[in-house]
């Protein structure tokens, strides 16, 4: 059986019986397709069934509709069967589709190839290494011009600026900077 991780669970501080799902596409209709996930694959697969009872900015609050107490704790990958992913809308991805994919400028040159997706609270960021260097770039239409599975190639906005970044400031900095909206 093959499972594919699509985001993560997070206790929800406001209401006690809810958790705050952040999933790795945030297409609320795709989201309203899946009705079970898994966590604990690596070991016994927990089937959870659950139910949306709102979205918010970053997350999606959930509800765990089984009668089963689950010992959810946050920062729990979430995962569903892969004959179980629903069929994704033109311009979503799920984050293992874009691993491997070539890193390209607007110009057509190549700059790497994606290693991760990183979700985080602000949003996805992919990671380009090419050359001993690694390059984080938000997955968002401020960067991302183009995304062409068959090829396996993303076309990236002003992508040479950010392949010199390392040179003008620290790579932690640069993290920082990410993050700030």
């Amino acid at each position: 059986m093959i499972f594919k991780k699509i985001g993560r669970l997070k206790k929800d501080k406001e209401f006690e019986n809810s958790f705050l799902f952040k999933s790795s596409f945030n297409n609320e209709d795709t989201i309203q397709k899946i009705d079970r996930f898994y966590f604990n694959i690596d070991t016994d697969p927990q089937e959870v069934k659950f139910k949306i009872l709102k979205k918010t900015e970053n997350f999606f609050q959930i509800k765990i509709v089984d009668s089963y107490e689950y010992e959810l704790k946050s920062g729990l990958e979430v995962y569903v069967k892969e004959n179980q992913l629903p069929k994704l809308d033109k311009n979503e991805f799920y984050n293992d589709q874009l691993i491997g994919c070539s890193a390209l400028s607007e110009e057509s040159f190549s700059y790497g190839e994606v290693k991760r997706v990183l979700n985080s609270s602000n949003g996805t960021i992919i990671e380009i290494f090419h050359n001993d260097r690694t390059y984080l770039v938000p997955f968002n239409v401020s960067f991302i011009i183009k995304v062409d599975l068959n090829k396996k190639i993303i076309i990236i906005k002003n992508l040479d600026e950010i392949s010199q970044l390392w040179k003008l400031i620290p790579y932690q900095l640069f993290l920082i900077l990410l993050k700030t909206p």
